[in-house]
């Protein structure tokens, strides 16, 4: 497995959402064409 998809599995069943948040970068930016408002941004 990639070592980032295993760290980022590892820490979304450790249930800690601030440590996951900085796997990404502050200007990220989730699109989800088929469903536009679940869209997200940030950390």
């Amino acid at each position: 497995m990639n070592p980032t998809i295993a760290r980022l599995r590892d820490l979304m069943n450790g249930h800690d959402a601030e440590v996951m948040s900085e796997l990404f970068s502050p200007d990220y930016r989730s699109q989800q064409p088929a469903h536009p408002n679940r869209g997200f941004g940030g950390q």
